[in-house]
């Protein structure tokens, strides 16, 4: 969650406050027991002065960096990395793109990204947290109950899941009691690849976060305003008759409710004006809830992929600033980039 500035003010004052009152304590005993006219205040001033500095540093540690991720600028590196990855970001007009920087940063403040047997990069650290902000980003002040992301490289074994080994590899998993999220890198990886073939594991485990806000993954959303029987009701349709749901999705979506959400999920948020022409009613629905529309977004990204615009000396300049190509970017080496996050 973003902390604005008057969130941070408040936040500082409070941190003052208890350190003020940390330090008072001290004095006043000292006072009390007469301890400044023998010279022993200090055995009670300078512990009370090192509790102060303490408390402060622990009021302020959670908002102060949060309120410095919340009003950093753009990063470059990080800008064309997304770009190039996510068909989402590509999407976004300049401030949306901001606004996405900032929460990917938030996302790794708050999360730990850890390997198992498998080196974490920042362009896996990225795609993870990308895959958790997509979802999100239309709905403000959203906060996972997740502590951490473990990456795989590979498919999960039946011990890792707690499953029973069947047809079908196991390639995530949300663990909601124990806020975790489990990735396999390589599946990971190729969902961003292929933006268009409704199979990304990170946008399918983060909706199944986001599902169990309520406690629970069993597909029961609810949009603001919005009945929530009136979804439940579009979704056991489309469970009961996949063939007549003309829904396009990955069909380990019909398995069950929470499945199937996770799974349009991720046709939502890959080919959603397929699903709107074939069920506008399911997409109007997740319209509500994810408060976003992805059609514009991803048309504006796809659009002159296939024939790239030639960029000449005096033509605005592609990384947004503004100026001139031949007095911004010209000449400047992109390749390699530097790290992501630098």
């Amino acid at each position: 969650m973003l902390v604005t500035a008057a969130e941070n003010r408040a936040n500082k004052r409070w941190a003052w406050f208890a350190s003020a009152a940390c330090l008072l304590f001290p004095i006043l005993l000292s006072f009390g027991l007469d301890a400044f006219q023998n010279g022993e205040w200090i055995y009670y001033c300078l512990p009370g002065a090192f509790v102060a500095i303490l408390v402060f540093i622990v009021v302020q540690r959670r908002v102060a960096p949060r309120f410095a991720i919340s009003c950093s600028p753009s990063s470059a590196p990080l800008d064309l990395a997304l770009a190039k990855e996510v068909a989402f970001y590509r999407g976004l007009d300049r401030k949306d793109r901001e606004h996405f920087q900032r929460l990917v940063r938030l996302f790794l403040e708050d999360v730990s990204i850890i390997g198992v047997d498998t080196t974490v990069d920042d362009q896996v650290r990225m795609l993870v947290a990308a895959s958790a902000v997509i979802p999100v980003f239309g709905l403000p002040g959203w906060k996972y109950r997740l502590s951490t992301v473990l990456v795989y490289p590979g498919p999960l074994s039946p011990s890792i899941t707690g499953m029973e080994e069947g047809n079908q590899a196991v390639i995530g998993q949300a663990q909601t009691t124990s806020g975790l999220v489990l990735l396999s890198k390589p599946h990971l990886l190729a969902g961003y690849e292929n933006p268009v073939d409704r199979k990304n594991v990170g946008l399918h485990e983060f909706a199944h976060m986001v599902d169990a806000a309520d406690g629970s993954i069993d597909g029961a959303i609810a949009a603001p305003g919005e009945d929530q029987e009136g979804w439940r009701r579009l979704m056991e349709e489309a469970l009961q008759a996949p063939e007549r749901a003309h829904v396009l999705m990955d069909p380990y979506g019909f398995t069950n409710e929470g499945e199937f959400f996770a799974c349009l999920t991720e046709s939502f948020f890959e080919t959603p004006l397929r699903l709107k022409e074939k069920n506008p009613e399911l997409f109007d629905y997740l319209v509500k809830f994810y408060g976003r529309d992805p059609v514009a977004t991803l048309k504006d990204a796809r659009r002159g992929m296939q024939r790239p615009r030639k960029i000449g000396r005096n033509s605005r300049c592609p990384c947004g600033s503004g100026q001139k190509f031949k007095r911004c970017c010209l000449g400047k080496t992109v390749e390699p980039l530097p790290g992501i996050f630098d």
